[in-house]
């Protein structure tokens, strides 16, 4: 049988083109035990207003979350632990200079990168060093450089890849699905394959 492996593309670079601070935004790991708590809890902070990012993305009893609070719901948590029996634990304190960090990394990162591939003669001998499973990784990519990478692999495996945009993004970008199948048969989408859905977050 045929394993079809589906990529999903989307960045939603936010941080980036937006030019979002996060400034005293904090993350917490966050544990309700009781309904009532709970009820108190989405009182003072409706669902709709909170950026869960543990893996369910919604609040759940008696289960660690991850949370991230902005500065002023930050301000009406630490009263509500104080008034209550939440079990709260801070994980930042400030999600701003986390950010800063990584992104003065991956600047680093790439300033070396292009040191190396300066030294490079060809266009392909970049993109063989740039787009190697020892360099991509290496650092946070934006959507053209993720674009580029499927595109650098359709064309290094012509046989095994195949690229389709399958809808648009609110902000208009394509939405990128990668179908990898086996060499040795013509790709037919009436096959069973596996779906991977990644690449969704605005990081």
């Amino acid at each position: 049988m045929k394993i079809i492996f589906v990529l999903l593309i989307i960045v939603a670079s936010l941080i980036q083109c937006y030019k979002i601070r996060l400034d005293n935004h904090t993350l917490y790991n966050i544990r309700i035990t009781t309904p009532q708590l709970l009820k108190e809890f989405l009182e003072e902070f409706p669902e709709y207003s909170l950026d869960i990012w543990s893996h369910d993305s919604s609040l759940v009893l008696n289960s660690d979350m991850q949370i991230h609070f902005t500065r002023q719901q930050s301000k009406t948590l630490e009263k509500f632990i104080n008034r209550t029996n939440l079990q709260a634990t801070l994980l930042c304190d400030n999600l701003q200079v986390v950010l800063d960090r990584e992104i003065q990394e991956n600047q680093r990162i790439q300033k070396e990168q292009e040191n190396v591939m300066r030294r490079m003669s060809s266009l392909e001998e970049r993109k063989n060093f740039l787009f190697s499973d020892e360099e991509y990784y290496k650092k946070y990519q934006n959507y053209s450089t993720i674009l580029e990478y499927i595109n650098h692999l359709k064309q290094k495996y012509p046989n095994m890849v195949n690229i389709v945009s399958i809808g648009k993004t609110y902000e208009g970008r394509d939405i990128m699905a990668m179908q990898i199948y086996s060499p040795k048969t013509p790709y037919n989408d009436t096959k069973k394959g596996v779906f991977i859905n990644s690449i969704l977050h605005a990081r």
